[in-house]
C-alpha cells in the first residue's frame, strides 16, 4: 500500500513556502520544501501522495502523487547535525490531491505518514 503526506507549506505570495516548479521535465512537476527526515526510508515515499495546507485546518492548496524523492541540505535551520538533511519530494500535481483534507496528527509540520484510503489514491 502506498502512503500519504500532509504538510504545512505557508503561502509566500503567489507561491507555497519552499515549493518550486521544475522546468526540465517533461510533464509538469514540482519540488517540495525539504523536509526533515521523517523516520522511513524516503524510497517508501514513491508512488505515494503529498498534500501542501496552509494550516492544519484547511484543505490542502496543492497535491499531487510522488515520483521521486531527492535528499536535500536544511544548512538555513543552522548546523544542528540530526535536522541538517533531509527529504524534497517531486510530484506531478492534481486536480483530485485540491481541497483533500489533512489527515493525521494535526501538531507540527507534517501529520507522519497515513495510508492512502482516498479514491484517487487507489
Amino acid at each position: 500500500m502506498s502512503v500519504a503526506l500532509h504538510v504545512i507549506a505557508k503561502a509566500q505570495g503567489a507561491q507555497r513556502r519552499g515549493l518550486e516548479r521544475l522546468k526540465d521535465r517533461e510533464k509538469l512537476t514540482y519540488k517540495s520544501g525539504c523536509w526533515v527526515q521523517l523516520g522511513v526510508a524516503p524510497e517508501h515515499f514513491t508512488g505515494g501522495y503529498i498534500y501542501l495546507h496552509e494550516t492544519s485546518n484547511a484543505g490542502a492548496a496543492i497535491g499531487g502523487k510522488i515520483i521521486e524523492v531527492v535528499s536535500c541540505d536544511r544548512t538555513e535551520y543552522g548546523g544542528d547535525p540530526a535536522i541538517r538533511y533531509g527529504t524534497a519530494f517531486v510530484f506531478e500535481p492534481l486536480i483530485s490531491c485540491r481541497n483533500i483534507a489533512w489527515r493525521g496528527n494535526r501538531y507540527g509540520a507534517h501529520s507522519g505518514i497515513v495510508d492512502t484510503d482516498l479514491p484517487h489514491e487507489t
